[in-house]
């Protein structure tokens, strides 16, 4: 049983750390660097939701996986699951605004767009870190 539990961890966690390192890494600095900042938005704003959804599915099966092994383990990706949906729920809604606020002129809206855009690069990033140190685990 701990042998597929490993397997499905393994996958889950391999799944994860490829998507927010492609995210991170060449989707997003792409999108930003051909297209001017609102199309890039918009772009991106047809891959965030997905995004955040597989982000979702792939720490919450490596969270199940996990939790037999190491429950410590399996704990941080439950909270990394968590940190997707809170990105996907709250985060972006109010990057969303602060975009339009921005748009509409009101200087506070690009100091919050900035902020924000932070906050969500900072958690990218703790996910991609987080799988990756779990995974390295999973080395001899």
């Amino acid at each position: 049983m701990e042998h597929a539990l490993g397997g499905i961890a393994i996958v889950a966690l391999a799944l994860h750390l490829g998507a927010a390192a492609f995210f991170s890494a060449a989707l997003a600095p792409a999108a930003f660097g051909a297209l001017a900042p609102e199309g890039a938005l918009r772009a991106l704003g047809l891959v965030v939701r997905p995004y955040y959804l597989f982000l979702f599915g792939t720490a919450g099966a490596a969270a199940l996986a996990l939790f037999r092994l190491s429950p410590v383990d399996g704990g941080l990706m439950a909270l990394s699951a968590g940190a997707s949906l809170w990105l996907l729920g709250v985060l972006l809604p109010r990057l969303r605004g602060a975009y339009a606020a921005l748009a509409a002129g009101e200087a506070a809206g690009g100091r919050e767009a900035k902020r924000l855009r932070r906050l969500a690069e900072a958690a990218n990033l703790f996910q991609l870190l987080l799988a990756l140190a779990l995974l390295l685990r999973f080395v001899p």
